[in-house]
């Protein structure tokens, strides 16, 4: 399995570095700045990388990052996630289970990290 992370500006660079801090070898995880020249530079790394089970990771739905992508999925075959938090890519980096009932189980299980929580402790201090 080999996860391709991109997004704008700093963002695949700085998820990259935070994965690295849980999982040292990372030799499988690769990232990328999107520039004008990424669309071809994705394309080049699927291509290189045909035969692998493929995971690109992209930072919002419906960007310019995540559009390319998509538009890439006519052509080839890789699953594309959009959105996905730490607690999800910590998930997949340390499985090896790439099927999608397995994946489609870690992004619903990395939402419930997602909380406001003041709610949290101001349900703690009513209980």
């Amino acid at each position: 399995m080999k996860i391709y992370i991109a997004g704008h500006a700093n963002y695949a660079e700085s998820v990259f570095n935070i994965l690295k801090f849980f999982k040292e070898n990372l030799e499988d995880v690769d990232f990328m700045i999107f520039d004008n020249t990424y669309e071809e530079r994705l394309e080049k790394f699927i291509r290189d990388n045909e035969g692998e089970e493929l995971i690109v990771v992209t930072d919002l739905l419906g960007g310019s990052v995540n559009a390319c992508a998509m538009n890439l999925l006519k052509k080839y075959r890789f699953k594309l996630f959009s959105g996905v938090n730490i607690a999800f890519l910590l998930e997949l980096i340390f499985s090896n289970d790439t099927s999608e009932e397995h994946l489609r189980m870690i992004l619903e299980e990395s939402r419930k990290e997602n909380v406001f929580v003041n709610d949290l402790l101001n349900r703690k201090e009513n209980d």
